[in-house]
């Protein structure tokens, strides 16, 4: 019977880089801030290009124009109306500078969702939240205004 006695060792990905490296006469440990920085611009670098790695997942790419992705926005703004936390900021900052690229039903419903919430116990929020809320608002309604659609008129407003 043999005996087993070399271990053995599986490479990975981020190994076969190191030994690449180290093959090319860049001595380089795993442990540096050096290798760890080669190692994801190397890794954007092949995603970018749609290449992937075992074990690294390549990002899906978002349709901004996709109804799922818009009710998803959609939902992040109604549970952040009135909120007192960071939640209103993070949301209005993340959505602001893609409304010239998301959907006319998902722009919209922005419109109506935030001009509705001041009628709500708890309206927007803080004061501040208030103030970031009507911005994102005209941001909303000045996009729809390019767009050449009509801007939601509450029922409540005379």
């Amino acid at each position: 019977m043999a005996k087993k006695s070399e271990k053995s060792y599986s490479l990975t990905p981020k190994g076969i880089a190191w030994l690449a490296l180290h093959e090319a006469g860049i001595n380089v440990s795993v442990d540096e801030p050096a290798f760890h920085a080669f190692w994801d611009k190397f890794v954007e670098l092949l995603t970018r290009h749609g290449y992937s790695l075992p074990g690294i997942p390549v990002p899906t790419p978002v349709d901004l124009q996709d109804d799922n992705f818009g009710t998803m926005l959609n939902c992040a703004v109604r549970y952040a109306l009135g909120r007192r936390t960071y939640m209103p900021s993070l949301v209005i900052s993340f959505i602001t500078p893609l409304l010239p690229k998301l959907s006319s039903k998902t722009v919209s419903c922005f419109d109506q969702d935030v001009t509705e919430a001041r009628y709500y116990p708890g309206g927007y929020g803080d004061a501040c939240d208030e103030e970031d809320w009507l911005r994102f608002r005209e941001a909303v309604r000045a996009e729809r205004t390019r767009r050449g659609e009509e801007l939601y008129k509450s029922h409540r407003e005379g």
